[in-house]
C-alpha cells in the first residue's frame, strides 16, 4: 500500500482561530501533515508558536516564503487576504485561507485566474459546511424536493464586547461588521443550501458597540426557490446564545440550531412522530462549545487527502463561495442605496474591503 505524503504547511497569521482551534488540530488531530514554519507581524506570537510547533523562528515574511512547504494557511485580518494570497501565488505556494477569501468580488475573480494559470490550489475554510447537521439537511432537502420551501429564517444571536473592536475588527477596509465577520458563516450556509442569491435588502445599526460598520443587521435574501429573513447581531450581553436556520416547508419545520448550527431537528405539522427520523437527527447532531465549532478537522482532512490524490474528498475551492461574497456585498450595498440590490452582474461592490 502506497504511503501518503506528509503535506507541509506554513501558517501566516496567528490570531484567535489558531489559538482556539488550529493549534490543537495540527498538534494532535490531523494525520499526514506537518507545520514547518509560522509567521505573524506580532513577533511575540511568532516566537510563541515557533516553540509550540518546534520549528525555527522566522524573522520576516521573505524568510517565511523561502521555506519549503506545500500549503500556506492564512488567518490574517480579512482585509489583508487579497495581498497575502497574491504573495503566496508569487512564491508558488498552494493556499488555504480562512473565510472570506477576499472582501471584494473582483479580488476573488482575479486571484482565481492566477491560481488556474499557475496550477495552484486555492481553498477556503467555511467549516460549518462540514457540520454533520448541515450535510444531513442538504441531503434531506434534495431527497424531499417535492416538499416546497415556504420561507427560511436565519438568526445569529452572539456577543462581542467593545474591546473586540479595538483593533482591526469592525472597520470597513479590514473586516466589516456582524454580517461579514460572524454572519458570513451562515449566509454561506444559505448559499450552500439554496444556491445563487437573486436579490437582497438590508438595514444596519449599532446597538451595543461603537464601530465603523455594524453590530446588528436585518435583511432579506431571495433565492430562486427560497426567501430568507436574516437577523444578525453581536449586541447580546454577556455571551453568545445561538445560531439557527429555520426552514419552513409545506409539511415540515427543519431547524439547524445550537451555537453554530451544529444540531438538527425536523418537526412534521401533523404531529406524527417519526422515530427513525428522530434518531437520524440525533445521530447527525454534534456538541460544540463555541462558534468556531469542530469541523476544521474535516476541512483539512479533505485538503490533505486530495493532495495525496484521494479524489473523492474534494475540498472547498475559494471560487465556489463567490455567491456568498456576492450576497454579503449585496446586503451591504442595499443599506447604502436604501433599496433592493439585484444580482444581475458579475461585480457588486459595497463599502467592504480595500
Amino acid at each position: 500500500m502506497k504511503k501518503n505524503k506528509i503535506v507541509k504547511f506554513g501558517l501566516l497569521g496567528l490570531g484567535a482561530v489558531v489559538k482556539n482551534r488550529v493549534f490543537k488540530l495540527f498538534s494532535s488531530e490531523l494525520k499526514d501533515s506537518k507545520v514547518v514554519c509560522v509567521f505573524d507581524k506580532d513577533k511575540a506570537k511568532t516566537l510563541e508558536y515557533s516553540k509550540k510547533f518546534k520549528c525555527k523562528t522566522i524573522k520576516n515574511e521573505k524568510e517565511f516564503f523561502s521555506k519549503n512547504f506545500d500549503f500556506c494557511y492564512i488567518s490574517t485580518p480579512s482585509g489583508s487576504h487579497y495581498n497575502d494570497i497574491r504573495k503566496c501565488f508569487k512564491y508558488n505556494k498552494h493556499v488555504v485561507v480562512e473565510k472570506p477569501p477576499t472582501l471584494k468580488i473582483r479580488q476573488l475573480l482575479f486571484l482565481n485566474k492566477i491560481a488556474i494559470r499557475k496550477k495552484l490550489h486555492f481553498f477556503v475554510i467555511y467549516q460549518n459546511r462540514q457540520n454533520k447537521s448541515v450535510r444531513f439537511v442538504k441531503d434531506y432537502l434534495k431527497k424531499n424536493s417535492k416538499d416546497k420551501t415556504v420561507l427560511v429564517n436565519l438568526s445569529l444571536l452572539w456577543s462581542r464586547p467593545q474591546s473586540y473592536y479595538s483593533r482591526w475588527h469592525g472597520k470597513w477596509r479590514q473586516d466589516g461588521g456582524v454580517l461579514s465577520q460572524q454572519g458570513i458563516h451562515y449566509i454561506d450556509l444559505l448559499c450552500f443550501l439554496f444556491g445563487k442569491p437573486v436579490k437582497a435588502v438590508s438595514i444596519t445599526k449599532n446597538i451595543s458597540n461603537r464601530l465603523e460598520a455594524e453590530d446588528t443587521n436585518i435583511g432579506i435574501l431571495q433565492f430562486k426557490n427560497a426567501i430568507c429573513t436574516i437577523g444578525l447581531t453581536t449586541a447580546l450581553r454577556p455571551t453568545d446564545l445561538k445560531a439557527s436556520i429555520e426552514i419552513v416547508t409545506q409539511k415540515n419545520l427543519i431547524t439547524l440550531y445550537g451555537i453554530a448550527c451544529n444540531k438538527v431537528s425536523i418537526t412534521n405539522y401533523s404531529g406524527k412522530k417519526d422515530n427513525n427520523l428522530y434518531k437520524l437527527c440525533k445521530r447527525n447532531s454534534q456538541k460544540m462549545n463555541s462558534g468556531i465549532g469542530t469541523s476544521h478537522l474535516e476541512c483539512f482532512q479533505k485538503i490533505i487527502e486530495n493532495f495525496n490524490n484521494v479524489k473523492k474528498n474534494i475540498p472547498l475551492k475559494a471560487i465556489q463561495t463567490l455567491d456568498t461574497l456576492k450576497a454579503v456585498n449585496m446586503l451591504y450595498l442595499s443599506d447604502v442605496k436604501k433599496t433592493w440590490i439585484i444580482n444581475n452582474k458579475t461585480i457588486i461592490s459595497s463599502r467592504l474591503g480595500n
